[in-house]
């Protein structure tokens, strides 16, 4: 047990990327690749209650033995065991779908790529939420975005606008790429390494204010890409619609967060929330923006028809609530931020695997063919209705304890204005989520058809995601207090 948990930070990345490559050769072998999202999963849990405890964090792992700054090294603590929980539970999740109900959406030419791509995604997101290295950071973040890219471009199979939405979201990333590294760039030259803790500690010693300001923002830009912030969203809502079920489960879940994740550590670990190029870039310019995502998505997701770009639109404003609280720059709003990331993968995940999971029986993807799903599908509207009340932040939710912590952290903060945008943008799903809950269990609707039945491996998991949502929401302590912790933890690694 004790070489397994030391060789953890590499596994987490190891075993999907082994499995990818298992799966692209002998597609039709799932246990392979099941059981390795599994064996994360199982990790990620294990390595989560080893580092609680004391005198057993942080985890770190040197690759070849170099010690840092010299070599890469995986680091696991308080702050990144949450997402990496996160990714391990929703990538199964998602694996899981692609052999219950969108395993027919899989069925193209391409098909046999999928299981591939999903564990090379699953794998790269592990990496960008484990790595204490800058430019390996960017390595992962482009592995995820090629396999995203091909993810969602297997959607054109079914629909030839996935192409479509494929190339937009390959554009953002490449633009979002060639920030990222032209900022870590600009990070070298000022410190003269690559290792985040070593940058921290450099830049303590011997501050270079104009390369300092010059790397963030490049970074920032980079990442804010990568975490479809508005108004660089542009690709999200068409390739969130346009791409199969298992995909936008996992990117909606999981990617956005990883990125995000990842730029709360360069701001708060390495630059640290005192610095006047983080105070300005984020009151200036991620607050408003972040404010406006709110407003904007959930004005789209009202008028929205179609289910899946309703929630793709929901999923724009939910990040506007991630944005907007991480502008904040207090350790109470940057452990809100975790709680609510936390809330938005498995709401996400259970909206989007029961979306599919409903058309399979309706052959309709409007919010209309939503009508009579508790009806003819109980258990997979159960895990809906749940999944849509999370999102409006109803109580008893995990959704509404993100969203009152970060009301809670604005107030604190002295931000008045951005605890009465985040109260306006809770109030806006109200229109949407009860429109969508009034169909799903109150009006009737069509008979399923005969002998198509819903998956268990799609309705199993999600249940279990919406049983989550509301266990944490009802007994949330615990999740608050780890989370606290995380916060208080990486805002410690950046002080100055």
């Amino acid at each position: 047990m004790n070489a397994i948990l030391t060789h953890a930070p590499a596994l987490f990345v190891v075993l999907p990327f082994v499995a990818a490559a298992i799966a692209a050769l002998c597609p039709r072998h799932v246990a392979a690749w099941i059981a390795a999202i599994t064996a994360c999963l199982v990790l990620a849990l294990t390595v989560g209650y080893e580092i609680s405890t004391e005198g057993a964090r942080p985890l770190i792992y040197a690759f070849g033995g170099f010690a840092p700054p010299a070599g890469i090294t995986f680091r696991i603590d308080d702050f990144n065991i949450i997402p990496i929980i996160l990714i391990s539970a929703i990538g199964a999740v998602a694996a899981l779908h692609t052999l219950g109900d969108g395993a027919h959406e899989a069925s193209g030419s391409r098909g046999s790529l999928a299981p591939a791509l999903l564990l090379l995604e699953i794998g790269a997101l592990l990496g960008v939420a484990s790595t204490g290295d800058a430019f390996n950071l960017f390595v992962f973040l482009e592995v995820a975005s090629v396999s995203a890219y091909g993810l969602v471009a297997l959607g054109g199979d079914r629909d030839k606008r996935g192409f479509k939405a494929a190339f937009d979201y390959l554009i953002f990333g490449a633009l979002g790429a060639s920030f990222y590294v032209v900022g870590v760039g600009f990070l070298y030259m000022s410190t003269g390494s690559l290792n985040f803790a070593d940058i921290a500690a450099r830049l303590r010693v011997a501050p270079a204010p104009q390369l300092e300001a010059a790397a963030y923002g490049f970074l920032f830009t980079g990442l804010a890409l990568k975490a479809a912030m508005f108004p660089l969203h542009g690709w999200l809502p068409r390739a969130y619609a346009l791409a199969p079920s298992f995909a936008t489960a996992l990117l909606a879940g999981a990617s956005g967060a990883a990125a995000l994740l990842a730029l709360a550590r360069v701001t708060f670990g390495v630059f640290g929330d005192a610095h006047p190029m983080i105070v300005m870039v984020l009151q200036t310019l991620a607050a408003p923006l972040g404010a406006a995502a709110i407003l904007w998505g959930g004005l789209r997701a009202i008028y929205a028809k179609d289910a899946r770009l309703m929630l793709s639109f929901s999923a724009v404003a939910e990040a506007g609530f991630l944005f907007l609280g991480l502008s904040l720059g207090t350790q109470a709003a940057l452990a809100a931020v975790l709680v609510k990331i936390i809330a938005d993968g498995l709401g996400k995940t259970t909206l989007f695997v029961a979306a599919a999971s409903a058309r399979r029986l309706t052959s309709s993807t409007s919010v209309e063919s939503w009508r009579g799903a508790f009806a003819r599908q109980p258990a997979a509207a159960a895990a809906l209705s749940i999944g849509l009340a999370s999102t409006l932040g109803a109580p008893l939710t995990l959704g509404f304890v993100g969203k009152w912590l970060l009301v809670d952290a604005a107030i604190a903060r002295g931000w008045i204005w951005a605890a009465v945008i985040m109260v306006i943008g809770s109030i806006l799903p109200v229109i949407y989520v009860g429109r969508s809950l009034e169909r799903v269990l109150f009006q009737p609707g069509p008979p399923a058809p005969e002998g198509v039945k819903a998956s268990p491996f799609s309705i199993a998991p999600i249940l279990l995601c919406a049983a989550a949502l509301v266990i944490t929401g009802v007994a949330s302590a615990p999740l608050v207090d780890a989370a606290g912790s995380a916060a208080a933890e990486l805002m410690a690694e950046g002080a100055r």
